[in-house]
């Protein structure tokens, strides 16, 4: 029943949204599943392959002009941090973006109910965790207006791939 209320609520965003785009491939799913599944266990994994699609459509060897490179789109420092190898490895950039996430949301917005909660994540691991936790207004659909246009697309993105990712 609750996840048919979050399909449906995901299937209005997507009609107010716009399309996210081409599908996304289904090469890294056992990744992300394995990933997902490990940091997430009670979240369905599609959400990180949603990630994964708004981040880079899923290609290994994207790196963005401010240098973010691979399928999650890390900054090296971040990579670093959580412990990473090599970032133009799928399966590690994978397993580091989800890794990040889940630090994400254990430190700031674990107390925050589903789907909300992964909301704010996502727009962290856009805008940053300082940014947002400045500008967090209650909930996350009263934050996103007061971040940047890019990580209100990029959240948007996400959830149009979610809802992708999971229609039959």
């Amino acid at each position: 029943m609750m996840r048919r209320a979050i399909l449906a609520l995901f299937l209005a965003l997507l009609a107010l949204c716009g399309q996210a785009g081409a599908s996304c491939p289904h090469r890294y799913d056992r990744h992300f599943a394995r990933y997902g599944r490990l940091f997430f266990p009670f979240y369905p994994w599609q959400w990180f392959k949603a990630q994964g699609c708004a981040e880079s459509g899923l290609r290994p060897g994207a790196v963005s002009p401010v240098g973010a490179v691979g399928v999650m789109q890390l900054m090296p420092f971040t990579a670093q941090e959580m412990g990473c190898g090599s970032l133009l490895d799928p399966e590690m950039n994978i397993l580091c973006g989800i890794r990040y996430d889940h630090w994400l949301w254990r430190n700031f917005w674990r107390k925050r109910p589903y789907p909300e909660d992964l909301c704010l994540t996502f727009a962290s691991y856009n805008a940053g965790p300082g940014r947002v936790r400045r500008v967090f207004s209650g909930s996350c659909r009263a934050t996103l207006p007061r971040l940047p246009r890019e990580t209100q697309r990029y959240v948007r993105r996400i959830e149009a791939f979610f809802v992708e990712e999971m229609l039959p």
